[in-house]
């Protein structure tokens, strides 16, 4: 059996984190989900999609680094899946409405 991009879905859920865009979801035919993916800000422009951007798989913390807990050993169909969160990730960010915390002074504030 063979996965195609057909096969997987994902889900975004957009966050208020300067260092944490996104969070993703990746849903293999519709029963196996994958937590944990990010999307997070880069100092290097993705070749790809030409913003500074990085998506990560999910990783654990091993000693003074990080390990990847999936492996995706077809390269085009990874490629596949980073492009199907980024157009997710696209998607929820128009949906979702800038936040925005407004200050007030205290003079602003009857008694």
């Amino acid at each position: 059996m063979t996965t195609t991009i057909s096969d997987i879905q994902v889900k975004v859920r957009m966050m208020d984190n300067p260092k944490l865009l996104a969070q993703a979801t990746v849903v293999i035919f519709g029963i196996v989900e994958i937590h944990g993916w990010r999307v997070m800000p880069s100092t290097k422009v993705h070749p790809k999609f030409q913003e500074q951007l990085w998506i990560q798989p999910p990783v654990y913390k091993a000693g003074a680094g990080w390990k990847p807990i999936i492996w995706i050993t077809d390269i085009e169909l990874y490629t596949e899946i980073e492009s199907l969160i980024y157009d997710t990730y696209l998607q929820a960010k128009v949906k979702t409405p800038p936040t925005t915390k407004d200050e007030v002074s205290i003079d602003d504030i009857p008694f």
